[in-house]
């Protein structure tokens, strides 16, 4: 790497400390020795195996890049620092001139084993830059010296962030510009992250293995830094994904404020677009960062928004909302991180489970539904014989429903969707029941509307297993048996009317009752639901 082994301090061979008129001095001596045709060799030729390069374009170029104090400061950071007031210093550059590597390393790990201090704090910064050197000798990760390269590249970070986390950085600062300069220094060490970030993506892997480099161990190696500066390098990876989350949240919500109709692809097309992004944030972030649970719960509320609102446009309709509004919840359950984002899915769960489980009923029910709607506007405004005829007409139509859910309740009686079943027997027999009493009270067919009653009892009855029949609403069909009775027993009030089902005052009827379809049969042998 250019920043390494072609740093500007290492071509003009000075120290990071050099004066503007050191520096102005040596490219002079430089430029002679190159007109004269001859090569120049310092001392920290030797500090790398490879040697750097020096041309006229070369020595310019490092002129250049050092010419300004930020820019200075910046290359700065990627050399060495010969703090002539430190003894380890001397020792290790002396040991790392004669390539001895090994020797380098345990002087100065040594000292930043006590601690970093401002006695020390040279030896921090000078270890760093030699770690971030030696990966570069085999780009391909393998292993120098049993050592992985890996670890020298995670060890640059670590001792470079105490060093700049302790505030010496400012001393570093004035050494290499003196006090008369003022940089940003933060702006600066961002320059610098960036350069170790972009030498270390190409090596990142998902897991942690002995030639990639994970998240969590590059994350874990940047904690030594200041916390801003943690957050600059999470942002390095997750800012990207985190807006376009963001973005796609906020386009979804705008899109289905007047579609709710496709609320479900809406919220499908969300999740697919910020599948991989969400992924991505799961492997820099734990799940129990505060920064990835706001934007996770934020995904996930928009997801069940929609499952919400495709549920809501639909359910009560042919259109069947339920198998696409709980994928939806499910899709947000494994996405949502906060209480109160689980809690909101917990509440929503159960109602389109239950939906969803009520398919298979709901086939045969929306039917019934429909039916028992269409025949309630047949009978208004029409003969007593035409209600008759209409109510016995719909009681046979809906017998192929009424079987098929007698089927399911003697298959198990104590399935969810009961109070479901119920409810819809309960309403067509109450139907019936009332067409009956009125054919009784205003037309005295009391032979028709003891039919009808008993029509309106069957359809409420179901046989288990066991061979025992049962009502799905025991208190209505004791009320139609009742009902009957006071049919049966023909009795009137003084004007005549039958009191309804439930009512008092009336007299017993003297004759045999027969069914009202005409047959001549006795009720109880004749029509049957």
């Amino acid at each position: 790497m250019d920043l390494i082994y072609q740093n500007p301090y290492r071509i003009l061979g000075l120290p990071v400390t050099a004066t503007d008129r050191e520096i102005a001095k040596r490219i002079g001596d430089m430029s002679i020795y190159a007109e004269m045709g001859k090569s120049i060799e310092y001392n920290s030729d030797n500090y790398f195996p490879v040697s750097p390069i020096r041309t006229t374009e070369s020595i310019e170029e490092a002129k250049q890049k050092i010419d300004q104090p930020d820019n200075k400061l910046f290359y700065a950071l990627f050399w060495f620092w010969e703090n002539s007031n430190n003894t380890v210093d001397e020792m290790a550059f002396e040991e790392l001139k004669n390539g001895n590597i090994a020797k380098t390393i345990e002087f100065w790990e040594r000292e930043t084993d006590k601690g970093i201090s401002l006695q020390n704090m040279s030896n921090f910064k000078n270890i760093s830059v030699l770690y971030f050197g030696l990966p570069l000798r085999n780009i391909d990760l393998t292993y120098i010296n049993g050592k992985l390269i890996k670890e020298n590249l995670l060890n640059n970070i670590s001792f470079f962030g105490k060093f700049i986390s302790n505030g010496y950085i400012e001393k570093f600062s004035n050494e290499v510009l003196g006090y008369q300069h003022t940089v940003d220094i933060k702006e600066i060490i961002h320059h610098f992250v960036d350069e170790i970030i972009t030498m270390i993506k190409p090596h990142i892997g998902i897991q942690k293995s002995l030639s990639k480099i994970s998240y969590e161990e590059l994350l874990t190696n940047f904690k030594t830094f200041p916390e801003s500066i943690q957050n600059f390098v999470q942002g390095k990876f997750t800012d990207k994904h985190i807006h376009n989350i963001k973005q796609e949240i906020d386009k979804t919500a705008e899109f289905i404020v007047n579609n709710e109709r496709i609320a479900n692809k809406a919220g499908f097309e969300l999740y697919k677009n910020t599948k991989d992004n969400l992924y991505q944030l799961q492997i820099v972030y734990s799940t129990s960062d505060l920064k990835y649970q706001l934007i996770a719960d934020k995904l996930a509320d928009k997801l069940v928004g929609c499952s919400i609102a495709y549920f809501n446009e639909f359910h009560n309709t042919d259109t069947d909302p339920g198998e696409d509004a709980l994928e939806l919840l499910k899709l947000s359950k494994n996405i949502a991180v906060g209480d109160k984002m689980q809690d909101r899915i917990k509440d929503n769960f159960p109602i389109i489970k239950k939906y969803v489980e009520q398919k298979p009923i709901r086939v045969i029910i929306n039917p019934l539904i429909k039916s028992l709607n269409q025949v309630k506007n047949k009978v208004k405004n029409v003969s007593f014989n035409e209600k008759y005829n209409i109510t016995k007409d719909f009681i046979f139509r809906i017998k192929v429903y009424l079987d098929k859910l007698r089927k399911i309740l003697k298959k198990d009686s104590n399935t969810n969707s009961y109070e479901y079943i119920e409810n819809i027997l309960s309403g067509c027999a109450i139907f019936v029941d009332g067409i009956a009493i009125d054919i009784a009270n205003k037309n005295s067919e009391y032979g028709r509307s003891i039919e009808l009653i008993d029509m309106a009892s069957r359809i409420l009855l179901y046989e288990s297993n066991a061979g025992n029949i049962y009502s799905v609403n025991k208190e209505l069909s004791n009320k139609l048996t009742n009902g009957r009775k006071v049919v049966g027993k023909n009795i009137t009030t003084s004007s005549g009317l039958i009191v309804r089902l439930f009512g008092g005052g009336v007299r017993m009827a003297k004759k045999r009752i027969t069914c009202g379809c005409g047959s001549g049969k006795n009720l109880k042998e004749c029509c049957s639901v």
